[in-house]
């Protein structure tokens, strides 16, 4: 027999959401899933390996921030001088916007962090050091690629308004003049 008009389908958990749920005991819980005991890894001393960070969780911890750990005894540095900046080389840039980039990300991190903790950060002023930082590296750019169009315009200038020279016939300089006395050796 044909139901004409809707019908509400009737609620059903999937095993797909029963291996969600354990997946997220796991993450959160390593040590009740796994019975094996954890071992630390290679290059870890066991006072700095802590349950909750596997080889998978390593790039997490770019998102950490240093001082949030512990008590640091010396203050972070300071940001980079145009002057600094104007010495490396665009490979070296990159690495440093590349560097600068995962500092940033880690401090917005933090910084969230602490406003819903309604904590204070540790040195906040590094959101201004990094960030004008990156601004100094985009400045340099700007001043490379604005002297290589000024360059590029030069050669271009300099193709097209150069006076040709003719170059006279070679054959027709020698006709008439007086032979070259060749000078004896001495």
């Amino acid at each position: 027999m044909l139901r004409l008009g809707w019908t509400r389908a009737a609620p059903r958990l999937s095993p797909c959401v029963q291996c969600v749920r354990q997946r997220l005991l796991h993450a959160t819980t390593p040590s009740l899933v796994e019975k094996r005991p954890l071992k630390p890894l290679e290059g870890l001393e066991p006072a700095q390996y802590t349950l909750g960070y596997k080889p998978s969780h390593l790039a997490l911890l770019e998102f950490v921030d240093p001082y949030e750990n512990g008590p640091q005894e010396h203050e972070p540095g300071r940001q980079w001088k145009v002057e600094e900046i104007r010495l490396k080389s665009n490979s070296d840039l990159q690495k440093l916007w590349i560097v600068l980039l995962k500092e940033r990300n880690m401090l917005h991190t933090t910084r969230h962090l602490h406003r819903k903790r309604k904590t204070k950060m540790p040195f906040p002023e590094r959101v201004k050091m990094v960030r004008k930082s990156m601004g100094l590296i985009k400045r340099v750019l700007k001043e490379r690629s604005k002297y290589e169009l000024q360059r590029q315009k030069l050669i271009r200038h300099f193709q097209h308004n150069t006076p040709k020279f003719n170059v006279p016939n070679l054959e027709a300089i020698g006709e008439g003049d007086e032979p070259e006395k060749e000078l004896a050796p001495t």
